[in-house]
């Protein structure tokens, strides 16, 4: 009776104690661009896979990932989804105090959206009109690239704005087409309806995982299962793909056959790699041309680039 007792005694004291470690959690702050580029962090949201790698996740959704990476460096989220375009701008600023450890997603959703109306069927027909694209996200750059490979560059007028109100741009006919990505692209889409044609090129951007460098230095346990549950959310996304685009249709407020559209264009994988580095590189030698960033160095971007968390989610 006395050994019952005492084992019964021990299971208590553990589960108190297991109760206690459990309300001590300390509560991660995501920051996490509402959009369908950053599918695999909603779905280890909704589909509660935060909870089962012990983590106590705040998630806090905003517009692009300009938002998301600035909520990182003014230390009001812990870490964040963001494009490799916003880390390759940002990185001509002094003391930058983030660190990258994963891509979650390669993609090549961004695309340009025009009115048929303006008499545009082809990219060449966007010579001479009016383009509205986002400073500082993949819009930015795919435009560039965009207008290189089509020889458009200095043919077009480009009306720089911020990412949520790019598509009541072209709704409302002030310009003759954007580049948008996600809800925004989704948008102008809806609202043209017929008189809507999309260019999409094969240009591809890294989705990552950007953390503050002194949280990822002090809390790198949080950080490798923050990852694992990702990694979980992709496996689930490649074996429910309906559900899993069911939950970002409902999340992002998109069509689900919208999403179901796009879904090509995703390549939503845990992973990271030089060639991940190589495009922020690229990138940033975009923007040293910028007026701003004129006579600064060029950035060491491997200082921003921590590939030992993917590492160790690879050994476990």
């Amino acid at each position: 009776m006395k050994r019952i007792l005492a084992i019964f005694m021990i299971m208590s004291l553990a589960f108190i104690l297991s109760a206690c470690r459990n309300n001590d959690v300390e509560t991660i702050r995501f920051a996490v661009s509402r959009h369908d580029q950053a599918s695999l962090a909603i779905i280890a949201s909704e589909m509660g896979f935060f909870e089962e790698q012990g983590l106590n996740v705040e998630i806090t959704y905003l517009p692009s990932g300009v938002e998301t990476f600035q909520a990182v460096i003014s230390n009001s989220a812990d870490i964040a989804t963001t494009m490799d375009v916003v880390v390759a701008n940002f990185g001509f600023a002094e003391d930058l105090n983030i660190s990258a450890v994963a891509s979650i997603n390669t993609t090549a959703s961004t695309s340009i959206v025009a009115r048929r109306s303006a008499g545009i069927e082809s990219p060449e027909d966007l010579r001479g009109m009016r383009l509205a694209l986002s400073p500082g996200t993949s819009s930015e750059i795919y435009a560039m690239n965009f207008f290189d490979m089509h020889d458009l560059t200095d043919d077009v007028e480009i009306v720089r704005m911020q990412a949520n109100t790019i598509s009541a741009a072209i709704i409302s006919g002030s310009v003759d087409a954007i580049a948008a990505f996600g809800p925004f692209l989704f948008n102008a889409q809806t609202a043209l309806a017929e008189d809507a044609i999309v260019f999409n090129e094969d240009i591809v951007f890294d989705v990552l995982l950007v953390a503050n460098t002194n949280f990822a230095y002090e809390d790198r346990d949080s950080i490798i299962r923050l990852m694992r549950a990702i990694e979980m959310a992709s496996e689930f996304a490649s074996e429910n793909m309906f559900e899993a685009q069911e939950i970002i249709a409902r999340v992002v407020n998109l069509d689900y056959e919208y999403v179901a559209e796009i879904w090509q264009f995703h390549d939503f994988r845990v992973v990271f790699g030089a060639e991940s580095l190589d495009r922020v590189i690229a990138i940033g030698e975009f923007y040293m041309d910028d007026e701003v960033n004129r006579g600064r160095p060029f950035p060491d971007y491997s200082n921003f680039f921590d590939f030992s968390f993917i590492e160790e989610l690879r050994g476990d």
